[in-house]
């Protein structure tokens, strides 16, 4: 069973041999190197350990499998902006990857970086990581147009991300995503919607007798036969409500069903609903 708990100060030979480990593996996406790491000391690590686990101005969080670290996250406040904070290194072992304990790893930090004032949380992923991207994009990131070069490699370049932990200022955000979404729906602007919805969007709904929509590509497929069926469609937004990065929308539809529609011949009367996303 995989656990996931902040550091104490006894943990400095866990925190030493998983960071050893996460370098081994994946040498470019820490602000050291391998050498560097094995040069320390047993003081110079205990001291850093201390540090973490105080929570003052850093943290560190491991992930347990039984009595073996298989994980670990830091995060640091930017010492000339108190307001940010940045996630430093994150690592789990390949063996556990999929294992969805990323997403709780990832939140202890979250959770720490709230408590501790800040507003913003930064991570770094290498351009081309594509699953990095989504994991962090699904987090709540956003790419925050920036591209810097490699923390150990100039050939190499970063994408800046930027999560929001105030979270009036992200719910707000995340309802006008939403907003935007309905609008390219109306408009039939299909280069707006790929720009607002994943490539491995699910669409969680039979209606109609169709089958379930598991892409972006599918939803704008899905989305252009309801024309067909209801050339009018509308999409009329009635209730928003949002907490952190989730939103709940309550929607109206209407169209004319002027083509057949499932076992449904074309009636030529309005069609009416109302439904949640």
């Amino acid at each position: 069973m995989l656990t996931v708990r902040k550091v104490t100060i006894v943990d400095w030979p866990h925190v030493k041999s998983v960071r050893l480990a996460a370098l081994a593996d994946s040498p470019h996406a820490f602000f050291e190197t391998l050498e560097e790491a094995q040069a320390m000391s047993d003081d110079m690590w205990q001291d850093r350990v201390r540090q973490n686990a105080a929570g003052l101005l850093s943290t560190c969080s491991l992930v347990f499998d039984l009595d073996e670290v298989v994980g670990i996250a830091v995060s640091l406040i930017d010492h000339q902006n108190a307001i940010k904070a940045h996630l430093a290194a994150m690592w789990i072992a390949p063996k556990h990857r999929g294992s969805g304990i990323a997403g709780t790893l990832l939140e202890s930090i979250v959770s720490w970086a709230r408590n501790a004032g800040t507003k913003q949380l930064y991570a770094r992923v290498a351009t081309g990581n594509r699953l990095a991207h989504v994991f962090y994009s699904r987090a709540g990131f956003e790419d925050f147009g920036e591209k810097s070069p490699s923390t150990l490699s100039s050939e190499k370049e970063e994408i800046v991300m930027r999560l929001e932990l105030d979270t009036m200022k992200q719910s707000e955000r995340n309802k006008a995503i939403i907003r935007d979404f309905v609008d390219a729906i109306n408009s039939q602007s299909w280069k707006k919607l790929r720009k607002l919805v994943a490539r491995n969007f699910v669409r969680h709904s039979h209606a109609g007798g169709k089958p379930g929509v598991t892409s972006r590509e599918d939803l704008i497929k899905f989305l252009c036969n309801e024309l067909e069926v209801f050339p009018d469609a509308h999409e009329q937004l009635e209730d928003l409500i949002a907490e952190g990065n989730k939103v709940a929308a309550r929607h109206r539809f209407e169209g004319t069903q002027t083509g057949s529609m499932g076992p449904f011949p074309a009636s030529g009367k309005i069609m009416k609903a109302e439904y949640h996303r």
